[in-house]
């Protein structure tokens, strides 16, 4: 049986935990880098400490801001690339967490759909308004172009298609994606009942 994994207090079936890496962010092409960890510069990864290097580079870039030169005493030491580096990693950050959430919030209405029956079905639903909202909070316009929905659903169908719960294999799953972002988000709801509700011509899932 697939390993659990969990959205709040509520069970995902196959799922890892929110924030670890996800192949929906792999499938998307985003990078992923740390920030550095110490004064050193950013090829010297190894046997650094975040504090004392973001402490140390926050306290130059201020001299920098205010109109000293690496002339003047140690601003030579500014970690650029690191400094550059670590900025654009918060954004990548935040771009993975947001991938993860929807990813999660497509396992989860899979899950209503495979097993429509299930004792856990109302905390599903409910769980899924959850995930859906802090969505919306993070999700920026310019993340857009950067999410492949399509992506994150077939993960997500993996995720869930080989799993028996409570001995029961899942109803069948549209092969492709039938939502688009704005559907998730407005909560179009002839659109999200349309997909919760299985056919029963399909019969379980084979994979």
């Amino acid at each position: 049986m697939a390993e659990r994994g969990r959205v709040g207090d509520i069970r995902v079936w196959g799922a890892p935990p929110l924030g670890a890496p996800t192949s929906g962010a792999a499938i998307s092409g985003a990078a992923t880098s740390g920030a550095p960890t110490s004064g050193a510069p950013a090829s010297d990864a190894p046997a650094r400490d975040v504090w004392a290097w973001s402490e140390r580079q926050a306290r130059l870039l201020r001299r920098v801001a205010v109109g000293q030169t690496a002339s003047d005493g140690d601003l030579g030491d500014v970690d650029w690339a690191g400094v550059i580096a670590t900025v654009e990693s918060v954004g990548v950050a935040e771009l993975n967490a947001t991938r993860s959430l929807l990813r999660q919030a497509l396992a989860l209405l899979l899950q209503i759909r495979g097993w429509p029956e299930h004792g856990d079905r109302s905390a599903w639903l409910i769980a899924v308004g959850g995930v859906l909202a802090d969505v919306a909070i993070h999700l920026t316009q310019a993340m857009r172009p950067h999410i492949d929905l399509a992506a994150l659903y077939q993960v997500a169908r993996a995720q869930v298609s080989g799993v028996a719960l409570d001995g029961q294999l899942p109803r069948a799953f549209p092969s492709g994606c039938p939502f688009t972002l704005d559907d998730l988000l407005r909560g179009d709801r002839a659109q999200i009942d349309a997909f919760l509700v299985p056919n029963e011509e399909l019969g379980p899932v084979v994979n």
